[in-house]
């Protein structure tokens, strides 16, 4: 996708993204759902920088529902698992 098709597709101005793209803007909360949109993707899908970081593994988990994952991830990422899983009704 260019620039420009991100742009009309998210409602951003051609330059906007532009600036974002090189790094010389950051994006507002906004825009960051706007982008999503646009890419069809989770915003938490944009805001994780690196495939390698645990954030990205912790999201990856949670859609799996897979919760030992997600204790794991947590662990990576520093911080304490819960105690209880509470499972979500289907």
């Amino acid at each position: 996708m260019s620039q420009q098709d991100l742009a009309l597709a998210a409602n951003l101005s051609p330059g906007f993204v532009a600036l974002v793209e090189s790094g010389q803007r950051q994006p507002s909360l906004g825009a960051l759902v706007a982008f999503a949109g646009a890419l069809h993707r989770d915003l938490l899908e944009l805001m994780v920088l690196d495939p390698s970081d645990a954030r990205g593994d912790l999201l990856d988990a949670i859609r799996r529902e897979d919760w030992s994952a997600v204790d794991a991830a947590l662990v990576k990422l520093g911080r304490p698992p819960p105690t209880v899983h509470v499972p979500r009704s289907g």
